[in-house]
């Protein structure tokens, strides 16, 4: 990997811890949460400058995926950085839905105590935890409410 790859690495390494800090322990200041959008339609860009390049390799490989072709594709540099982006970003992403929506339940800063940090290291165990807990406690399925428009 060279010095580039290196130092991007770190970067998306790295530059999200503040951005946990602000979605575990503020989650309903509006500035807090405007930081955090504007970090994640940066990680977005990013992701977007990172894939352009390879665009045509990777859509070739999702439209007709082997395995072989696909691990071969994300151990190069460019398919493990973008997986590495691909991986933070959606992990701050439910982070930041999971801070959001635990606010309606009673005692929603020890969910997040308890349920950001799982999200941080291993997303999807933090998200099936958080989403088992909802479920539990709403006796509900349904991961959101639709309102029926009448015009």
């Amino acid at each position: 990997m060279n010095t580039t790859n290196e130092l991007l690495f770190s970067f998306l390494s790295y530059i999200p811890g503040p951005f946990w800090l602000l979605i575990l322990f503020i989650p309903t200041n509006k500035k807090a949460m405007l930081a955090v959008d504007i970090f994640l339609l940066v990680m977005s860009l990013l992701f977007v400058i990172q894939t352009v390049p390879v665009m045509q390799e990777i859509v070739q490989i999702i439209f007709k995926p082997t395995f072989p072709e696909m691990k071969a594709f994300l151990t190069t540099d460019a398919g493990f950085l973008g997986s590495w982006n691909h991986m933070i970003l959606s992990d701050v992403w439910i982070g930041r839905w999971v801070a959001h929506d635990s606010i309606q339940f009673e005692k929603s800063w020890l969910i997040r105590l308890i349920i950001i940090p799982v999200i941080l290291i291993v997303g999807p165990f933090g998200l099936f935890f958080y989403l088992l807990f909802r479920i539990i406690k709403k006796r509900s399925f349904a991961f959101f409410t639709f309102t029926e428009r009448t015009d």
